[in-house]
């Protein structure tokens, strides 16, 4: 892995995790919030690690996502979740971002 690039897990309750992100100077969090059928994962950063196998190792619970709007740093590991949900008028963004082009 990149030696600019680190990933942090801080539990910060029975129910919360706080999932960090940072590349070089940039700083993302992710949450995964944990009900008692099913998870929410808050953003799933900039998509340099396999955040499946992250949560799936801290919930048994199926996890769905929600992002806070389209950047990349927030959508990157989308694809691997089978639901995931963003506010409609943030979809621009959100396909911009997740062109190939735009990521080189």
């Amino acid at each position: 892995m990149n030696q600019k690039y680190q990933k942090k897990i801080v539990r910060m309750d029975e129910q919360t995790w706080r999932i960090t992100d940072n590349l070089f100077t940039a700083t993302v969090y992710s949450y995964l919030l944990c009900g008692s059928s099913r998870a929410l994962l808050v953003d799933t950063g900039f998509g340099l690690t396999d955040l499946k196998r992250i949560t799936d190792k801290l919930t048994p619970l199926p996890v769905s996502v929600v992002n806070t709007h389209g950047h990349l740093d927030h959508i990157s590991c989308n694809h691997q979740y089978e639901t995931a949900y963003l506010h409609p008028e943030d979809e621009s963004i959100f396909v911009q971002h997740s062109l190939r082009d735009y990521r080189l």
